[in-house]
């Protein structure tokens, strides 16, 4: 049985990580691709299902040590956060870039 894992397939790319060979599950609303054929569709492949990728996938100079304890969002006015995090969820297909998971809303 081959493993499904799911993509970061943002929208305008879907007719791409079709082509690639990923189906799109209406139950989870992502696309999914078997484990074993992800040659095709590896830049909607989450981190942690890349082989070119070793944990740890997030790693701490990836932000500013200056900015460490601190969040964006409390320095932004509530609209232009609001445009960075959905154009953030958008490039991702609204999925993590890490694991693939998708919070509860």
């Amino acid at each position: 049985m081959t493993t499904l894992i799911p993509l970061c397939v943002p929208f305008e790319r879907r007719k791409e990580a079709a082509r690639g060979g990923a189906t799109f599950n209406g139950e989870q609303k992502c696309w999914m691709a078997q484990r074993d054929k992800l040659d095709a569709l590896l830049p909607f492949v989450p981190y942690r299902y890349r082989p070119d990728r070793k944990p740890p996938y997030i790693r701490p100079w990836m932000v500013p040590q200056a900015l460490w304890g601190f969040n964006l969002r409390a320095f932004l006015a509530p609209e232009d956060w609001n445009r960075i995090r959905k154009d953030a969820y958008a490039r991702s297909g609204s999925r993590c870039r890490v694991c693939g998971g998708r919070g509860p809303q």
